[in-house]
């Protein structure tokens, strides 16, 4: 039994760029099996990419010297599904490999690890007319509006301690947007956003990314708001 995925991300979008030229077959871990049937018991393991995930992006100098190493979330703008083939051949399939552990001497022991989570909105395809088709955001916050962005989300493993929120928001209004973030009863932040140019016929949101940091307690839940503060203009 044969697996074939390329993963959940998009094609590059030069024709440039390299990609595979078909699908690639992903090794599996294969528990029974061997009497030419499929049994109960028998099973076929594999890993597969979603349409959104993480990546760990490394940054180098000139030199090779390494500036900038983060987690870095992506989402697939096409699509919310990632599709696996799966094929029953005469040839054997690609097996994962299977290795000694390694050991633990002199190992360093761990009660706490930093863990990842992210919210997207894709509602809205900010300027239709004068956007790429990959700018989609949240539905849109008019003056004085305001979302609730997590609503009492309980995150898997939570423990008390200090968490860091990366905020990436995005405003068009002709004068400076001011928004807030609350975090349970108190206020995380305040992001500004330049306005554009009265001459300006482009209705192209600027982006901003912030990140806060905010002491938070083990097993709690977590609602995170966003309000636009009023500003009598053109704001959204």
């Amino acid at each position: 039994m044969q697996v074939f995925t390329n993963g959940g991300e998009p094609l590059p979008a030069l024709n440039s760029a390299p990609r595979p030229a078909d699908l690639v077959e992903t090794p599996v871990f294969v528990r029974g099996g061997g009497d030419g049937s499929f049994d109960d018991g028998d099973a076929v393991f594999f890993y597969a990419d979603g349409p959104s995930g993480w990546d760990y992006v490394v940054e180098r100098n000139g030199s090779g010297a390494i500036i900038d190493q983060r987690w870095t979330h992506y989402v697939h703008p096409y699509d919310t599904t990632n599709y696996v083939f799966i094929k029953v051949a005469g040839t054997e399939s690609a097996q994962v490999g299977v290795g000694e552990a390694p050991g633990t001497a002199g190992g360093t022991v761990r009660e706490q690890v930093q863990g990842r989570f992210f919210e997207d909105f894709d509602e809205y395809m900010w300027s239709r007319e004068a956007g790429t088709g990959l700018t989609w955001v949240s539905n849109r916050i008019f003056d004085g509006g305001s979302r609730t962005l997590l609503e009492n989300e309980a995150l898997p493993g939570l423990a008390s301690g200090s968490a860091e929120f990366v905020l990436r928001s995005a405003a068009g209004s002709t004068q400076q947007s001011q928004l807030r973030f609350d975090l349970n009863s108190g206020t995380l932040g305040t992001v500004l956003i330049s306005g554009r140019p009265n001459t300006s016929i482009s209705t192209i949101a600027r982006p901003k990314t912030a990140t806060f940091t905010q002491q938070v307690s083990g097993g709690a839940g977590l609602t995170l708001r966003l309000t636009l503060a009023e500003q009598g203009a053109d704001g959204e």
